[in-house]
């Protein structure tokens, strides 16, 4: 019987460079046109250690432009990093560009104070002053930054100094308003969440970004900036928003006002 196999063999390799030649011709011809534009499609269509060569030229400048590809999301994810941090400082700006420009008409003494001491824990917030009761310094008088923002309120009271409790501490409460709007309620120390503002209905207007100051209804002088609101919460089962405040003041300040 004749054996049939060279001819298989033969034919299977026929088949695989008439395979390499066809894809040659039609798949590599718009590659081969932008790399290779002096070569003709049928010349190069026979040439099969060109072929291999230019598949790995091809491959490497794929390999290439994958990282360069990689580089240029790096790039991306850098820039709008630090888009974002320019868009943060741009609404500190703002938020202070607000605060600075408040008018504060009080017209009562005023006590210039250092602080030495500054204690913020889950026990509370509080800042020791060297002013106290030979100053003139009494319990629940307000305490507000040399910018004008509201620090807190004075608590005990010792000869030649004091204690202060400050915005985001528990003990701390002040009835605010929106600057821009007629809402109002009341805003209570949370510690290292800040400050969260109560009794505002779900039909009140309110949105994050507003500034919020003290209406004078208690013993705080009205127009003291109190904090910007961060979040809001709203749910139709609950009668009241939840809202959380970031307070104006920030406990870098190494001085307070205390106003008699």
């Amino acid at each position: 019987m004749r054996n049939n196999r060279p001819y298989g063999v033969f034919a299977f390799g026929v088949v695989i460079i008439a395979g390499i030649i066809i894809l040659n011709f039609f798949s590599l011809r718009a590659v081969r046109a932008q790399y290779v534009p002096g070569q003709s499609g049928l010349s190069a269509a026979f040439d099969l250690t060109g072929q291999f060569r230019e598949w790995l030229i091809y491959l490497g400048k794929w390999k290439s432009l994958a990282v360069e590809n990689k580089n240029l999301n790096r790039e991306l994810e850098k820039r709008e990093s630090l888009n974002a941090k320019i868009s943060a400082l741009e609404a500190e700006n703002e938020f202070l560009r607000q605060s600075l420009n408040l008018p504060l008409a009080i017209r009562r003494e005023m006590i210039e104070a250092g602080i030495f001491s500054m204690v913020m824990d889950s026990a509370g917030y509080r800042a020791l002053i060297n002013k106290g009761d030979k100053a003139g310094l009494k319990p629940d008088q307000v305490v507000i930054s040399p910018e004008g923002l509201l620090a807190g309120k004075v608590g005990a009271v010792y000869s030649n100094s004091a204690e202060v409790i400050l915005v985001p501490d528990p003990q701390f409460t002040a009835t605010v308003k929106v600057l821009s709007g007629r809402t109002s309620g009341i805003v209570k120390g949370a510690l290292k969440d800040g400050l969260e503002m109560s009794l505002v209905s779900q039909s009140d207007l309110i949105s994050e970004g507003d500034l919020l100051v003290t209406t004078g209804d208690d013993f705080f002088p009205a127009g003291l900036v109190v904090g910007k609101v961060k979040n809001i919460q709203n749910s139709e089962t609950e009668l009241f928003q939840r809202v959380k405040v970031d307070p104006a003041f920030q406990p870098r300040s190494s001085s307070v006002v205390i106003i008699k």
